[in-house]
């Protein structure tokens, strides 16, 4: 019986897309420039995410700006012990990428998730934790003073 209501809703809403594509066509969630379904930015606000690329620490992912051969450990991280393997992250947390988890967060626009999730499943195929077991994934709670305070705080 669910089988076929999924089938059901899924043919349904397969109908309605065209129709709500109509009264609300699909846009830039970085620009508001009009885009093809299911694209959540143009080329140039995803081009605007800005990712991390080698060299960065090895252990909290902060980018090195020049020319470091093979692994290291920033300053911050080399005279530190945590009870961690290393911080995975594959974009920097400014401009669309921030904008992004901040509406997601505190605007609670649930629908960024699709492109979050994206970039966050590219993290997992860092070669630093790509062949470790995982026991768990845990999402960062939001602090209590930030969740009584403003909804969309302008600073980290």
């Amino acid at each position: 019986m669910k089988i076929a209501a999924r089938k059901i809703a899924g043919n349904l809403a397969n109908f309605a897309r065209p129709l709500f594509s109509l009264l609300y066509p699909p846009c830039c969630e970085g620009c508001g420039a009009g885009v093809e379904y299911p694209r959540y930015l143009c080329e140039q606000c995803a081009a605007a995410a800005v990712r991390i690329k080698e060299p960065f620490c090895k252990v909290c992912s902060e980018p090195f700006q020049g020319s470091i051969p093979g692994a290291f450990t920033c300053a911050n991280c080399a005279d530190r012990k945590f009870h961690f393997i290393c911080a995975v992250a594959r974009y920097r947390s400014t401009g669309v990428v921030r904008d992004f988890i901040h509406r997601f967060k505190y605007w609670r626009e649930f629908h960024l998730r699709h492109p979050l999730a994206a970039w966050a499943a590219e993290a997992l195929e860092d070669d630093r934790i790509r062949e470790l077991r995982v026991d768990a994934l845990v999402p960062v709670p939001l602090f209590v003073a930030r969740e009584q305070g403003s909804r969309y705080p302008t600073a980290c």
